[in-house]
């Protein structure tokens, strides 16, 4: 961005034929629900877009680097975060060294 933040953005470009109501509701509760979080464990919502030519959504979110959960929950580099993590995730996490 043009402050220096760093975002993410996560596209879906369709075709119309294929857009049905169905995605759109799921699209806007997406959007609702992700504008409803706030939370210092979740990342933000910036801004959302919806183009009609072509047929496009997109959702900017505030960008972390600290890699994901799935990581250590399955056993990438599950050790050297173990003491990062709260106690109720140590049993996660031993179970991926085990």
């Amino acid at each position: 961005m043009m402050n220096g933040h760093e975002i993410s953005v996560f596209s879906l470009i369709i075709s119309e034929n294929q857009w049905t109501t169905y995605f759109e509701l799921q699209f806007q509760n997406e959007v609702a629900d992700f504008a409803r979080l706030n939370n210092e464990n979740t990342v933000m919502l910036l801004a959302h877009c919806r183009e009609s030519e072509p047929l496009s959504r997109m959702l900017l979110l505030e960008y972390t680097s600290n890699g994901t959960l799935y990581e250590p929950l399955h056993c990438y580099g599950a050790s050297e975060k173990t003491r990062e993590y709260e106690p109720n995730s140590r049993p996660s996490i031993e179970k991926c060294q085990a």
